[in-house]
């Protein structure tokens, strides 16, 4: 089974191009912890409420905001107007551009986010404009550009692209990815390593699996080889 794959269409690899080039930055962003802000600058904290240019914490419980924003478990609403990361958090987390959750966070191109799923899980909503990236999240993820995530349980939500190592749930963009799919792909093009669920969209291809393909063109592989069939393919 291929964990990553290069779609002959251009529109697709144009996308997939901008989406690298935004994650690269995000990862120069956020490759190591140390790049986050090791103490507050320019800060008031109350109880509550964490405000500052530059605001880091280990476990909040309120709102906290900043240009950067860094907590180990905050609990409550993190954000950042440019980046906000943790290494899980509880309620809402959002970074205008990159939010994440894990460490290291994020690499789309290769699907490998790091971390622990025993220890690394963030429950709610995470949402950001260029990248969401996290480990394990129970909830809703959501980027006009593309998220990416080593497991969900809910949904994922974007414009360009979301991907998933394992999602059970809901995903939704113009293309879709993930490698063990329990539940729905809704998009112009879907790929599924093991399909247990609906494919909804365009193209679909599913690698293994069960379930149910709607689209233009549809291929899901069977003993000897891809079936390619128009409108309607199922395997069960």
């Amino acid at each position: 089974m291929n964990g990553h794959y290069s779609h002959p269409l251009a529109v697709l690899l144009s996308a997939s191009l901008f989406i690298s080039i935004s994650l690269h930055a995000a990862d120069m962003v956020n490759s190591t912890e140390s790049n986050f802000p090791t103490r507050d600058f320019i800060s008031l904290d109350i109880p509550g409420l964490k405000v500052g240019l530059a605001s880091d914490a280990e476990d909040y419980s309120g709102l906290q905001l900043g240009l950067l924003v860094h907590a180990d478990n905050p609990c409550g609403m993190q954000f950042g107007l440019f980046v906000a990361a943790a290494e899980a958090f509880q309620g809402w987390q959002h970074g205008t551009f990159f939010a994440f959750a894990g460490t290291p966070c994020c690499n789309m191109s290769k699907l490998s986010l790091g971390g622990s799923l025993d220890t690394v899980c963030a429950h709610g909503l995470q949402t950001s404009i260029i990248c969401g990236a996290v480990d394990r999240l129970i909830g809703v993820q959501s980027s006009l550009v593309g998220t990416t995530a080593w497991e969900v349980r809910g949904a994922q939500l974007s414009i360009l692209k979301v991907e998933a190592k394992t999602m059970a749930g809901i995903q939704m963009s113009l293309w879709t990815y993930a490698n063990d799919l329990s539940g729905v792909q809704l998009g112009i093009f879907n790929e599924t390593g093991a399909l247990h669920g609906l494919q909804l969209g365009v193209w679909n291809r599913a690698h293994g699996g069960s379930g149910l393909q709607l689209g233009l063109v549809n291929g899901f592989d069977h003993d000897k080889g891809v079936r390619w069939m128009p409108l309607v393919n199922a395997r069960f």
